[in-house]
């Protein structure tokens, strides 16, 4: 069971984030070293019972200039840290994203899944090849795309954050990770039925209210991040998994376009071979009024490269959301050899 001081101690900090000074306060005061020793090492020791100091690594180093991890505990599970509310912004966060994957996918050591934290937002991510071994049994799983997929969230203010965190408690997290999480995005991304019993994961918790609560969040997490969207050459996949990686172009008299068709049946643009035709400039930026900002957005995120459809895309560009001789537009894309 949890101790009642720890709870009450968060108790305490989540009363204290209702004052929107305090929000300011703990930006300022709270770096990436005051996240440790406020939140993390007490929530590692007290809460999830790694209290053997041997089982702890700071600032592990991560591969040949990978930069170094925060925390490892037992040597296969991380926890990358960042100053408090950081994760506010959005683009400080794909940052922290990118990182902690790049440190969990590094092939020379045994870490297959970590938490990335701003002390406010908590996001646990699992390598694709871990899901793939212990959620399918070694079978490959086209329909997860990303190699190192974060697979949920839980805010520090929710009611149940230290009940849901204690899924990863000392002697249970490896098994609720690869038997129970794995197993469960799985059968959602193969739409397989029935739903497993995650509400397990906190039977130490000893009520079944509570581990019923924490059970239902963490599936809703599942359904809500695992779930499959259907792009244009969906089917066409399955039928011809050949087009998978397959190049398309799009050419008129003021651009061109270039596509990859990706997991899922959706397209992602390489925007590097996408250019506007410089004798046709003019006449470009009237006919699609948002390229510019659309070649930007490209550049800036791999995620704004990727359209469930050729169709979603031409409307990005041309900025409306109507689109007419939709047939044609579609004629005028051609795969590249």
């Amino acid at each position: 069971m949890i101790q009642n001081e720890l709870r009450e101690r968060f108790k305490k900090l989540r009363d204290s984030l209702k004052d929107p000074d305090n929000w300011i306060k703990y930006q300022v005061d709270l770096k990436e070293e005051g996240i440790k020793s406020v939140f993390i090492v007490p929530l590692i020791m007290e809460h999830l019972g790694f209290s053997n100091i041997d089982d702890l690594k700071f600032e592990d180093v991560q591969g040949n200039n990978q930069g170094f991890a925060d925390i490892v505990v037992k040597d296969n599970f991380l926890f990358e840290l960042k100053k408090f509310n950081l994760f506010n912004d959005k683009a400080e966060l794909e940052r922290a994203e990118k990182q902690i994957k790049k440190y969990i996918k590094n092939e020379k050591d045994k870490i297959h899944y970590g938490i990335l934290s701003d002390g406010v937002l908590w996001e646990l991510f699992i390598d694709k090849k871990l899901i793939i071994q212990s959620g399918n049994e070694g079978s490959d799983l086209p329909e997860l795309s990303d190699e190192c997929p974060r697979c949920l969230s839980v805010n520090i203010q929710n009611e149940q954050f230290l009940n849901i965190i204690y899924m990863f408690n000392v002697d249970d997290y490896e098994n609720n990770i690869k038997r129970y999480l794995s197993k469960s995005i799985v059968n959602k991304l193969l739409s397989k039925g029935g739903k497993f019993a995650l509400n397990n994961m906190f039977s130490k918790l000893e009520n079944m209210d509570i581990e019923g609560i924490c059970g239902k969040y963490i599936q809703d997490q599942i359904d809500e991040v695992f779930k499959l969207e259907k792009g244009e050459f969906f089917d066409q996949l399955k039928g011809d998994k050949a087009i998978l990686n397959k190049k398309m172009k799009y050419e008129d008299e003021y651009i061109i376009l270039e596509i990859t068709i990706i997991q899922n049946g959706h397209v992602k643009v390489n925007f590097q071979n996408c250019k506007i035709k410089m004798e046709k400039q003019i006449e470009a930026f009237s006919e699609y009024p948002n390229i510019i900002e659309s070649l930007r957005m490209w550049q800036q995120s791999s995620d704004a490269c990727i359209y469930p459809n050729r169709i979603n895309l031409y409307k990005a560009i041309k900025g409306n959301s109507r689109t007419r001789n939709q047939d044609e537009l579609i004629k005028r894309w051609q795969y590249i050899e």
